[in-house]
């Protein structure tokens, strides 16, 4: 096998040979957390370079003195209209809002790409998928079925009417010579590898439940999960779940699988728009984070959900949406907040500072909007006097924040504990 390119670090050549010619003609870096993106302070023009493509934004009037000053080093084609990038349509428009302001909007297409998801499950599936019409990629799930739902152990039990708890039933034996009978031979099978059944622990185990498309999961969950952070954020809960069974995939998990296709090749038509009617000056990142409690019916663990957009009187462009299962196992719904909260700022909110701070004038502060009164209690003073195990069990999450960091949103009232840059207690 040969590199595109001829050279099998041709595009670590690329890379480094472009940087330095984009800084030449006059574009800065954005920092270490945002590669391969460029802003020119003088012309303030926003550049962003995928392998040969540049994709320039900025005021109209300094396009063409931004594409000049690329060429003077870089051989460019000639500017084209927004279309695909990034295997999705890119389609521009303007629209008139209610109070009457023309806006700039943008929508996201990825119907082709969702299309070729459907192609793909149904080829690998045997062909000629029959895909039902449904509003949820979701199956009804109960956690009362779940592992941690069902007894530790089976057999007959004996149930105690006042607290309605089992116990295995008793077994009275006759004198303490019947006893010690018994536990001699018990000890005796375990040491002969025979069980109490009298089968051979060696013994090959029946078959487990293995679904049938366990072995094509990765292919089409990984490609589904491609379209689902470019356009499509309300696919990312039932994808991500789903990735985490891929080395223990049931029949279970073809049953899910299934239902999400169904569901993908029944909402085809969703875009994903965002749209902007007011100065730069007027806008602000928000983050909204989320987290159902004990959602994962296997695990009993809660999901992380993340949710990032510029907003302003006459704007509101969405930027990123993230779904991730938390790695613990949460005893409340504040402390689930918490731990996606944490997961936010982590992964969106205090990255997204260095972009928004460059291309924003005003420099402002991310909006982080919380709907759990506790969790609010809990992030503005530090503890809280039910949950005293936090400063063991999340130090980190109620500690660690930043100086720009500061507006919490208590969601439907809407109302906002600080107006200054305050740090996290």
């Amino acid at each position: 096998m040969k590199a595109v390119s001829g050279h099998p670090d041709s595009g670590s050549f690329w890379e480094e040979h472009c940087d330095i010619r984009v800084r030449a003609a006059g574009f800065e870096p954005i920092g270490a957390t945002w590669p391969s993106t460029y802003f020119h302070p003088k012309l303030k023009l926003y550049l962003v370079i995928y392998a040969d493509d540049f994709k320039l934004s900025g005021p109209k009037g300094n396009l063409a003195q931004g594409r000049k000053l690329l060429r003077e080093d870089i051989t460019i084609e000639e500017p084209q209209a927004i279309g695909l990038f990034l295997g999705c349509t890119h389609e521009m428009g303007t629209f008139k809002l209610p109070s009457g302001k023309l806006a700039t909007s943008m929508t996201y297409n990825m119907q082709g790409f969702f299309e070729q998801c459907c192609e793909t499950y149904s080829e690998l599936a045997g062909g000629n998928v029959r895909f039902k019409k449904v509003s949820t990629p979701f199956l009804v799930e109960d956690s009362k079925d779940g592992p941690a739902g069902t007894p530790a152990a089976t057999g007959p039990v004996v149930e105690w009417p006042w607290c309605l708890h089992t116990f295995p039933p008793p077994v009275i034996h006759k004198n303490i010579n019947e006893l010690d009978t018994v536990k001699s031979k018990a000890a005796g099978k375990c040491a002969s590898g025979h069980d109490k059944h009298g089968e051979d622990d060696s013994a090959p185990m029946a078959a487990s439940d293995q679904g049938k498309m366990g072995k094509f999961a990765a292919c089409i969950l990984m490609k589904c999960l491609y379209g689902a952070r470019m356009a499509r954020f309300d696919l990312l809960r039932a994808i991500t779940h789903l990735a985490c069974q891929i080395t223990r995939w049931t029949s279970e998990c073809d049953r899910k699988l299934y239902r999400l296709m169904c569901y993908i090749h029944s909402s085809l038509h969703i875009r994903l728009v965002g749209w902007v009617g007011d100065d730069g000056s007027q806008l602000q990142p928000h983050l909204f984070a989320d987290a159902d409690f004990a959602g994962c019916a296997a695990t009993q663990r809660s999901t992380s959900g993340l949710h990032m957009s510029v907003r302003g009187p006459n704007s509101c462009f969405p930027i990123s949406g993230q779904s991730k299962r938390q790695s613990c196992v949460s005893h409340s719904t504040p402390e689930a907040e918490i731990v996606a909260g944490d997961f936010s700022l982590r992964m969106c909110g205090l990255p997204a500072l260095d972009l928004w701070h460059t291309l924003l004038p005003h420099k402002p502060p991310i909006m982080f909007h919380e709907d759990n009164q506790a969790m609010i209690n809990i992030v503005s003073t530090g503890r809280n006097p039910t949950m005293r195990y936090l400063r063991r069990t999340c130090p980190l999450y109620t500690t660690d924040a930043a100086d720009d960091l500061l507006c919490v949103d208590l969601g439907a009232r809407q109302t906002i504990l600080n107006n200054k840059h305050t740090k996290l207690p």
